[in-house]
């Protein structure tokens, strides 16, 4: 009878035992597939943000084999842009020149961040200045970064948003991780 109960104590520790053995290693193999799944997912916003990255660039020297928009007119604002990095540039725009070309000079410039948004300084206000496919491509990073993006509002000109003397506006980099293109 000792002996019988023993057999089933050894027994009963013996699966006790197993048991644990498989719960640890269904644990680590959680883990595991958890730490793959984080993994393929960071790997799958890091190729779509350079996918991102790689329109824009394409686009910026598009823009820039265009050329240097030169102003017509008398009515000329002078636009002082800033960037992140400290640097900045003035530029002539004339009132009613659209704000694409705003945003096209600071694109085109050197230390443009990719992902970026123009504003005023005081007081502080958002100048739509970018283009849709622009728009749409900062929106998707935005929200890949668990951001909200602002709707598209098309860009009007200068003299419409009350812009009509000298101004300095700055680039917000919305994309801290990275620098300039």
């Amino acid at each position: 009878m000792e002996n019988r109960r023993l057999m089933q104590e050894q027994e009963e520790a013996y699966k006790e035992s197993a048991e644990r053995d498989r719960q640890k290693i269904l644990e680590v193999k959680k883990a595991r597939q958890e730490k793959l799944d984080a993994e393929k997912k960071q790997k799958k916003k890091q190729n779509e943000m350079e996918q991102r990255r790689q329109v824009i660039a394409e686009m910026r020297e598009q823009l820039k084999l265009q050329g240097e928009h030169q102003p017509i007119g008398n009515d000329l604002i002078n636009v002082q842009v800033r960037f992140p990095s400290g640097k900045k540039f003035v530029k002539k725009f004339s009132l009613d020149d659209n704000l694409e070309k705003l945003f096209t000079a600071i694109l085109c410039h050197d230390t443009c961040p990719d992902f970026f948004t123009v504003a005023t300084g005081f007081p502080r206000s958002e100048i739509h200045c970018a283009p849709e496919w622009y728009h749409s491509l900062l929106c998707a990073q935005l929200v890949a970064d668990g951001l909200v993006p602002s709707p598209f509002r098309p860009a009007s000109s200068f003299r419409a948003l009350g812009l009509v003397k000298a101004v300095g506006v700055f680039v917000n980099n919305h994309c801290p991780y990275s620098g300039p293109h």
